[in-house]
């Protein structure tokens, strides 16, 4: 009857110990200010690495950061196969994912050329030539695709873009969307240097941009140059008084 007991009781210790040892331990503390603010707005345009609202969605669906950077396609095809995943959720991680990968390939020898390469064979500047141009229209896709991603999240899910006035991340989204229209315009410019006369539509894979000028009125008919985007520029002096005595 002892022994019975004994053994009973060293089988339920035994038990209860493995089901302790299968439980994770969740600490909960306190933490600075500026950390708190930096994980809440910070993002690929102001950091080397996606914002943690995107590697959150990524971390729920076991994937890579890294993995889903280089290849996005391949990740937000898996995201949009798994329920868990909400709306908002795929969206705005697929925009800034495109995003990062356009800016790597911004930043990468392909999507550059040296002002030496004039100097070199002609046969081996159609090569450089070519892979730059390759280059630049993948580039153009990948920020075609965040744009679109971008535009979504703001406008087509199931809240609406007042439902989420005072989210940080629809101001992540927005400035994916806006950074993202600056920079292809820029690129867009260097991929067809020898149109010297802005066109009405610009045409991107599939997409169609027309150009609107229905708030400028004073442009529409003439022929304009070149168009630049004025989300990164900055004007100074336009308080300042100047005097001639």
């Amino acid at each position: 009857m002892f022994v019975r007991k004994r053994n009973s009781a060293l089988f339920t210790v035994i038990l209860l110990g493995s089901i302790l040892s299968g439980c994770q331990v969740v600490n909960v503390k306190q933490q600075a200010l500026n950390v708190t603010i930096a994980n809440e707005r910070n993002s690929i345009l102001t950091q080397d690495k996606l914002s943690e609202a995107s590697l959150n969605v990524l971390s729920m669906s076991g994937q890579e950061a890294k993995a889903c950077t280089d290849s996005p396609d391949t990740c937000v095809n898996q995201l949009k196969n798994l329920p868990q995943i909400l709306d908002e959720q795929l969206l705005s991680a697929a925009s800034e994912m495109y995003l990062a990968k356009a800016m790597a390939l911004s930043d990468s020898s392909e999507c550059k050329i040296s002002r030496f390469t004039k100097h070199k064979p002609t046969e081996e500047q159609k090569v450089i030539q070519n892979k730059y141009d390759e280059c630049l229209d993948q580039q153009l896709s990948l920020l075609d695709k965040s744009i679109r991603y971008s535009y979504a999240y703001l406008f087509s899910t199931k809240r609406q873009p007042t439902d989420r006035i005072f989210d940080n991340r629809q101001v992540q989204i927005r400035d994916f969307y806006n950074q993202a229209i600056a920079k292809m315009v820029s690129v867009y410019d260097l991929r067809y240097p020898q149109k010297n006369v802005v066109e009405p539509q610009i045409h991107i894979g599939k997409s169609v941009y027309s150009i609107d000028f229905e708030f400028h009125r004073q442009l529409s008919g003439q022929k304009l140059e070149k168009l630049i985007s004025s989300y990164n520029l900055n004007f100074s002096g336009l308080r300042t008084i100047n005097r001639r005595d």
